[in-house]
C-alpha cells in the first residue's frame, strides 16, 4: 500500500485521523471503541463558494497559504475586538495582545485539564510509529515521541514568538498578527523539511510543545490511537 500523507487532531471524547480519501473518528461509547468515517467528496470549482475559492487559490501561494488559517471563528472575533478598540479608542490598542496571549492560555489550560492532551500524545505517537514503518500496537506507540513537527501547535509557537517581538516593540497589533500566520507557515514547512540541519530547533519546539499540549497518555488513550489510525489505514487500502 503506498505511503498515506496523515493529519490527525484530537479532542477531550478521542481523536480523529485524515488521510488521501478519508477521515475517521474515534471515540468511547460505553467503554467500547467507535468510529466515524466520512469520505472527501470532490467538488468543482464552480461548486465552490467565494471564501472556498480564495481559500483554494491562497493555499496555492507562498506567504499567503498561511493566511488562510484567519478565517475561522476564533481569529475573526478577535479582529473585530481589534478593529473596536481602534475605531473607539477605548483603550490602548496593546491591550489587544494580553488577550491574544490569554486566549493561548486558556486554551493550554483546557488541554492539560481533560483528556485532550492525552489523546493529542496518543494522536502523535500513533502518526510516528506509521511513519517510521511500526506495527501499530499499545507497546510500539508507546516508545515514540510525543512530539511531531508538523503539529499546529508548532505553528503556534513561532507565531506566537513574533506576536511577542511585535508587543516589545509596540508594533502594531494587525500588522504583526497578519506577518505571524504568513511567516509561521513557511517556516515550519522549511524546518521540517531539514530536520537534521535544525535539530536543535526542533529541540526547542519539542521544549514546548511536549509540556504545554500534551499529556502522559494511559493504555486505553493509546490503543484508541492504534484502532483508529488502523482503520482509516484499511479504508486508504481498498
Amino acid at each position: 500500500m503506498e505511503y498515506i500523507d496523515l493529519e490527525g487532531t484530537a479532542d477531550k471524547n478521542g481523536m480523529t485521523f485524515e488521510g488521501d480519501i478519508f477521515e475517521v473518528e474515534g471515540y468511547y461509547k460505553n467503554g467500547k471503541v467507535k468510529f466515524k468515517v466520512e469520505e472527501y467528496e470532490e467538488k468543482k470549482w464552480n461548486e465552490f463558494n467565494l471564501f472556498e475559492k480564495i481559500e483554494d487559490k491562497m493555499e496555492e501561494i507562498k506567504f499567503l497559504r498561511g493566511l488562510t488559517e484567519i478565517l475561522t471563528g476564533s481569529t475573526m472575533i478577535l479582529l473585530s475586538l481589534y478593529l473596536c478598540l481602534v475605531i473607539f479608542d477605548v483603550y490602548p490598542v496593546h491591550y489587544i495582545y494580553f488577550l491574544y496571549f490569554l486566549s493561548y492560555l486558556i486554551s493550554i489550560l483546557h488541554t492539560k485539564l481533560t483528556e485532550i492532551g492525552k489523546y493529542h500524545s496518543a494522536e502523535h505517537m500513533a502518526i510516528n510509529a506509521y511513519e517510521n514503518s511500526f506495527k501499530l500496537t499499545i507497546e510500539n506507540l508507546s516508545k515514540q515521541s510525543r512530539y511531531h513537527s508538523l503539529c499546529s501547535t508548532n505553528f503556534a509557537t513561532v507565531r506566537n514568538f513574533i506576536m511577542i517581538i511585535g508587543m516589545i516593540f509596540n508594533f502594531d497589533f494587525l500588522l504583526m498578527y497578519f506577518l505571524a500566520y504568513s511567516l509561521s507557515h513557511e517556516i515550519i514547512d522549511f524546518l521540517d523539511d531539514h530536520k537534521k540541519r535544525f535539530a536543535i530547533i526542533h529541540k526547542i519546539l519539542a521544549f514546548f510543545q511536549i509540556p504545554l499540549y500534551t499529556s502522559k497518555p494511559k493504555d486505553k488513550h493509546l490503543y484508541l490511537a492504534t484502532k483508529t489510525l488502523n482503520k482509516l489505514i484499511k479504508l486508504e487500502s481498498k
